[in-house]
């Protein structure tokens, strides 16, 4: 038997034709393998100390050659991350050469660590995502000139929920001030009053779910994460389609028109863009909702590989929120470009206006590129900078 554990390795680290994992991923599964074997409960049985040594090593070094790891979605559902496992140890294994003894093999071999490295990445662009969707909200409640009272009813909030609390809680910071403008409706439209209701539907059904070896619970969450996403791109595409209406939006003119007809047309794609990948999210998420279910009759491998399937489609939800966010603040910006905002901003919008204005300049450029990829960046930059208080997460909410 000697040397079967290290074959059973080998036969199990093929190759597909597919889009790698990135290193950070891998970072991430070494760290918690490492912890995992460190644990003050006796770590991982059979894991010599020289092993963890050699794990961390590599994790710490920084000149480490990045190994090349198949998407764990687009592995066998049979076997889940147990090929990408494979692929990781023997890659760190010959980097550092080191050995593997026989008992160290199965450790290496059977874990979802890959997954949940994946995951904590996945927490940190959801709670920048409600942060920043808690902000284009009000940007957009301010271009309305929308009645900011519907976030100062506390009671209203804490009866539906404390995640939409906290989330009605987080727009009405950017928008209480001294100065106000005068809300130009009693009731407005359900996009702008109701914006907190599905940032609290993302807080709620938070991935920050304790997971064992058995990712079933968190394939129910990252479920019901996806669900949450679709609404907050619905709500964010429906507030632009609300601020370029000039039945709603209190006389703007038609495609925001700001004198130049760049700037109109401009607007006028942005709709189109916004609608696309509204529908692009709703496809990601409707998809990955009707696609195979685990049960309880399915090993655990094969539930890792549909969880760290319906990650991939929270991570592509991401990014078309991320889309629609910076469409929804560049619109805003245009119309408040229209009222004449310095009169009407709140200090704390100014100041992300004042973030967001290179952005704005750029996109009235002619003779610019608009990259809706760097106003999102810009845009989560200047929600970070401005933002007065702090990120909206679900660890806050539930306190």
């Amino acid at each position: 038997m000697d040397g079967f554990g290290l074959r059973v390795m080998t036969a199990h680290a093929t190759e597909i034709a597919a889009t790698p994992e990135p290193l950070a991923y891998a970072r991430a599964a070494l760290i918690l393998w490492v912890n995992q074997a460190g644990t003050a409960q006796g770590g991982l049985p059979g894991v010599s100390v020289a092993l963890v040594a050699a794990l961390l090593a590599w994790v710490n070094d920084d000149d480490a050659t990045p190994p090349r790891l198949d998407s764990m979605e687009s592995t066998d559902p049979g076997f889940g991350a147990l090929v990408v496992n494979c692929q990781l140890a023997l890659h760190v294994l010959a980097e550092r050469q080191m050995p593997c003894r026989e008992g160290e093999c199965l450790p290496l071999m059977s874990h979802n660590n890959l997954l949940l490295g994946r995951l904590a990445f996945v927490c940190l662009e959801l709670e920048r995502l409600a942060s920043v969707g808690a902000a284009t909200a009000a940007l957009s409640l301010a271009a309305f000139e929308g009645n900011t009272a519907v976030y100062e009813d506390a009671c209203r909030w804490e009866a539906a929920s404390r995640f939409d609390a906290a989330a009605a809680a987080a727009i009405a910071s950017w928008t209480r001030a001294d100065i106000r403008w005068t809300p130009r409706r009693m009731q407005d439209p359900l996009d702008l009053r109701c914006a907190a209701t599905a940032l609290g539907a993302l807080l709620r059904f938070h991935v920050g779910t304790a997971v064992g070896f058995d990712a079933l619970p968190l394939r129910a969450s990252l479920d019901a994460v996806l669900g949450a996403l679709g609404e907050i791109c619905n709500r964010s595409y429906s507030r632009v389609g609300t601020l370029a209406n000039p039945s709603l939006n209190g006389g703007l003119p038609c495609g925001l028109h700001n004198g130049s007809s760049h700037g109109g047309v401009h607007n006028r794609n942005l709709l189109v863009i916004a609608a696309a990948t509204a529908h692009q999210a709703a496809a990601a998420a409707s998809l990955r909702l009707a696609g195979s279910r685990p049960t309880a009759a399915d090993g655990v491998e094969c539930v890792g590989a549909f969880a760290a399937s319906a990650a991939a489609a929270v991570g592509a939800t991401v990014r078309a929120c991320r889309t629609l966010h910076a469409i929804e603040a560049t619109v805003a910006m245009a119309a408040l470009g229209v009222r004449s905002p310095a009169t009407t901003l709140t200090p704390h919008l100014s100041a992300l206006a004042v973030e967001m204005a290179p952005s704005l300049a750029t996109y009235y450029d002619p003779t610019a590129r608009f990259r809706l990829g760097e106003v999102a960046e810009r845009l989560e930059a200047a929600v970070e900078a401005a933002s007065p208080g702090g990120q909206l997460t679900a660890s806050a909410a539930t306190a």
